[in-house]
């Protein structure tokens, strides 16, 4: 049986030194074989739509909100 983690980063989809680590990080977890890996990607953007932002009141109305997705197979 495969031991669960969870990869938390914030946004991927910015780019630069975070998804190199979480690369590294996730390749390790898969290259060792003994993990279940889930990733998840929390919104930094005031543009993301599933984003709850602490200066606009309105969207806390809606709550969180998660959307499925890929990066790099995942």
């Amino acid at each position: 049986m495969k031991t669960s983690i969870g990869l938390v980063v914030p946004s991927l989809a910015q780019g630069g030194g975070v998804p190199a680590v979480a690369r590294f990080v996730k390749d390790a977890a898969l290259r060792a074989g003994r993990f279940d890996l889930r990733l998840v990607s929390l919104s930094t953007s005031t543009d993301d739509l599933e984003s709850v932002r602490l200066v606009s009141p309105s969207s806390w109305l809606r709550g969180a909100r998660t959307t499925a997705g890929e990066w790099e197979g995942l």
